[in-house]
């Protein structure tokens, strides 16, 4: 039994399901790729896009600082907060550079043992092509620096996401610019709201491409707007 599930199920499967059907009846039961998909199945989504999200800020350099401060000024018990951190730290150093992509940016990975740091669909330094900042941080402090700022404070945790997802067969990519509720066959599905004019929150799944292989992966979302998609 995974480490996943374990939790999932000391949080209570059935309190989850009741407390996912009071908000969206309509989505009690869906038929997905291993048939009726469940609300207790969505409410594990939202358990895991939890887990994921927490992970998430504890690797911030914020975070980090935080406790660290802590630590200095109050208890030294806060000190474990900076461990997740500074693992990602010292994995990012440990980057094993093995060429460069068609563009002549450096690519490597990070080591097996930080999978859950990393970006199983975007070798390091990262997705340089399409975020105008990591091209800016690679071309002024080079590939460990934008490295370290692509996993530590651009894009965290996308390796302990993929660890709670599951596979797709279909192929069907949810709408990343669609407001709120939306339900595919294969069972992927989100909800994303307004937070007045300023923000949105978003709930549920997200699909991804990766060497052919379709992803479903656990999704909480929580931003500032400014384009006028969710």
């Amino acid at each position: 039994m995974t480490l996943i599930k374990r939790l999932g199920q000391a949080m209570g499967g059935e309190k989850l399901g009741t407390l996912y059907r009071s908000i969206f009846p309509a989505a009690d039961k869906l038929k997905g790729e291993r048939g009726d998909r469940l609300a207790s199945d969505k409410a594990k989504d939202v358990f895991n896009g939890l887990l994921v999200g927490l992970f998430g800020l504890v690797i911030h350099p914020v975070a980090a600082a935080g406790f660290g401060y802590l630590a200095f000024t109050s208890s030294i018990w806060y000190l474990p907060g900076v461990l997740p951190f500074a693992i990602g730290l010292v994995a990012c150093l440990m980057t094993k550079w093995y060429g460069t992509d068609q563009n002549g940016y450096l690519r490597g990975k990070l080591p097996w043992w930080a999978y859950i740091w990393s970006t199983p669909d975007e070798d390091a330094p990262g997705d340089i092509r399409g975020e105008p900042w990591v091209k800016n941080v690679y071309r002024w402090c080079g590939p460990t620096v934008a490295c370290i700022y692509w996993h530590l404070e651009r894009n965290r945790g996308m390796g302990l996401s993929y660890l709670c997802s599951r596979i797709l067969t279909d192929g069907v990519y949810l709408d990343g610019k669609k407001w709120g509720y939306q339900e595919l066959p294969s069972g992927a599905w989100r909800w994303v709201g307004r937070l007045g004019s300023f923000a949105s929150i978003g709930v549920g799944t997200q699909t991804t491409m990766v060497n052919g292989v379709m992803w479903c992966r656990p999704w909480l979302s929580a931003k500032r707007q400014h384009d006028g998609n969710p």
